[in-house]
């Protein structure tokens, strides 16, 4: 992103990134704010290998820690499965995947007894200031995660998490169980993308490379307009609020939020965060048959892929 220079200006308070489930690091997005707007990024993962991998690579506004976040408390198992990025605290239920062709990804190889604990008692005992940002990838172990985050979630803006629509794992949350958690908490569903289709393995060839959709990532933002978001309403966080919308490609709502909030800001300062916002936004330019060559390339896309991974958001 152009320009976000001059929005440190107006706000030095830094943009606080959580992100559970950090296996391969933080995602791309938050990594262009570096240089460009102060950020912390704190990553979990419960593999202490691979946190200290990405604490090796990662730059210095990053931080990656070892712990299982979950419920506080006690030994949890911990579920080993032949793809890593399906290991988790919740038990696949195995003969049910197997009607799937998912190549062997849930097998369990083992389990290991995990000490889990909350993310509120983790980042408090820290000392991580308040996040505006989170992102969970726990294998449908989402829903405990957020009950045991309820302090953290009051001060976040915009979360982006997994959800299942139909769970491979025991005892696992569903999409209708999240959206009912974040309705209930004054936020608003955004998009639901990158959607994984399994086949039945019976005619995994048969048709084209949609099957069952079980797993997708969706965002919650905050409707800053809402009367129930006022902690929200101040300089810091409406800056970061904007930074955030315009990550994802939002420009339309970081646009909304500047203008319904003109008055926490100077003449000369919401006149500058406008003008990034445009700067940034310019980029996507309606153009004569744009809508039906993006069709056609995503088109040509599904039909070359095993699986449909469609961008979340608009960039």
């Amino acid at each position: 992103m152009k320009k976000l220079e001059n929005l440190f200006k107006i706000s030095k308070s830094p943009l606080t990134i959580i992100d559970v489930g950090a296996r391969g690091g933080i995602n791309h997005r938050w990594k262009q704010l570096i240089g460009k707007y102060p950020v912390n990024m704190i990553g979990f993962d419960a593999d202490k290998k691979e946190s200290e991998r990405l604490n090796s690579a990662g730059e210095d506004c990053e931080k990656y820690l070892p712990h299982a976040i979950f419920s506080p408390g006690g030994k949890t198992p911990f579920y080993i499965t032949r793809f890593p990025g399906s290991c988790g605290l919740l038990k696949p239920c195995v003969e049910y995947i197997r009607r799937f062709y998912t190549k062997g990804g849930y097998d369990v190889l083992g389990t290991i007894e995990l000490d889990t604990e909350s993310l509120d008692h983790v980042l408090n005992e820290h000392k991580v200031p308040d996040a505006d940002y989170l992102k969970l990838d726990a294998e449908a172990a989402e829903l405990t995660i957020l009950e045991n985050s309820e302090e953290t979630l009051k001060n976040v803006f915009a979360v982006e998490t997994e959800v299942w629509f139909n769970s491979l794992h025991d005892k696992g949350a569903l999409f209708t169980d999240l959206d009912s958690y974040f309705r209930k908490r004054n936020f608003m569903l955004f998009d639901i993308a990158r959607t994984i289709f399994y086949k039945r393995n019976c005619a995994a060839q048969l048709g084209g490379p949609k099957g069952q959709a079980f797993v997708g990532n969706a965002l919650y933002m905050r409707d800053l307009l809402d009367k129930n978001n006022t902690r929200f309403c101040s300089k810091d966080k409406l800056i970061k609020s904007v930074i955030v919308s315009m990550a994802y490609g939002y420009y339309d709502y970081a646009m909304e939020i500047a203008d319904n909030f003109e008055a926490y800001f100077g003449i000369k300062e919401i006149s500058e965060i406008k003008n990034v916002i445009r700067t940034n936004g310019k980029r996507f330019r309606n153009f004569k048959g744009r809508y039906r060559m993006a069709n056609m390339l995503k088109s040509l896309a599904q039909w070359m892929s095993v699986e449909e991974s469609d961008v979340l958001g608009n960039w």
